[in-house]
């Protein structure tokens, strides 16, 4: 039951996450419903989803941390104008 939980959870998070309009967003969102999976596979004791989704959550920090960077840029460019 308690692993149903974690994956219905997970799912829905991931769903919403397709609706969201920026990119940051839907990797963060991404972030946490793969972390449900995470969890929901341990659970489970599915070797395949658990990893999976701890590469996805790599993967998306890596994208999270290029993203805030690139902003990051964007507004010292900025300064340098004014």
């Amino acid at each position: 039951m308690l692993a149903e939980v974690f994956g219905i959870i997970a799912g829905v998070l991931m769903l919403i996450s397709f609706a969201m309009p920026k990119q940051l967003y839907i990797r963060l969102l991404g972030v946490v419903a793969c972390s449900f999976f995470v969890v929901y596979g341990l659970l489970l004791t599915a070797w395949s989803l658990w990893i999976l989704n701890t590469i996805m959550i790599l993967i998306n920090i890596y994208y999270i941390i290029k993203l805030l960077r690139g902003r990051n840029r964007e507004t010292q460019a900025e300064i340098k104008k004014d």
